[in-house]
């Protein structure tokens, strides 16, 4: 139940925000501390504003890679869980949407159309997401070449490549004596 043990009369529990009388419930819990935690350490956004396509994913990959540095063992912990347990699953609701509100706007201004620009959303929830920023700090790589890596492939995904010679076409390097 919701401690009511004051005395005055609380309008809500202090714990989880319920009406005093009602039980407390895990997830009322859940949703109430990741309201908490989220507030504490907001999503960083000061990259929404920039113009050129290139420019706003450097610093979104930037400040992302910072949030996820401060807020890693949190992350990590709930991320897990999230995997096994539904009132975890929706705790972390609000930053996977924010993770699609990120692709969708640093896909604008690149003209990229179709398969395409598939690519490019697969390579950006790619680069966006905390197990590929963790993959990189656990192997050393520190922040900026992380997000230099993933904004190349980004780019890579961006850009539209030739296809290389079939076998029954030789490229001038094969046909080439040595």
């Amino acid at each position: 139940m919701c401690d009511t043990r004051r005395r005055t009369k609380p309008t809500r529990c202090s714990r989880c925000g319920t009406a005093p009388g009602r039980a407390c419930t895990e997830a009322d819990l859940f949703a109430a501390c990741s309201t908490h935690y989220f507030t504490a350490n907001p999503w960083p956004d000061d990259w929404r504003a920039i113009r050129d396509p290139e420019q706003r994913l450097e610093r979104a990959l930037d400040e992302l890679y910072a949030y996820y540095e401060h807020t890693e063992s949190m992350l990590s912990n709930v991320l897990r869980d999230a995997e096994l347990v539904d009132v975890a699953r929706d705790a972390v609701a609000p930053l996977e949407s924010y993770l699609e509100d990120a692709a969708e706007i640093l896909t604008v201004g690149r003209q990229v159309r179709g398969r395409r620009r598939q690519l490019v959303r697969g390579a950006l929830r790619h680069a966006l997401a905390f197990s590929t920023w963790h993959s990189f700090a656990t192997n050393g790589i520190g922040r900026s070449d992380a997000a230099e890596l993933t904004a190349g492939l980004v780019q890579a995904a961006a850009t539209p490549h030739r296809r290389p010679p079939t076998s029954s076409q030789p490229s001038s390097a094969a046909s080439s004596p040595a």
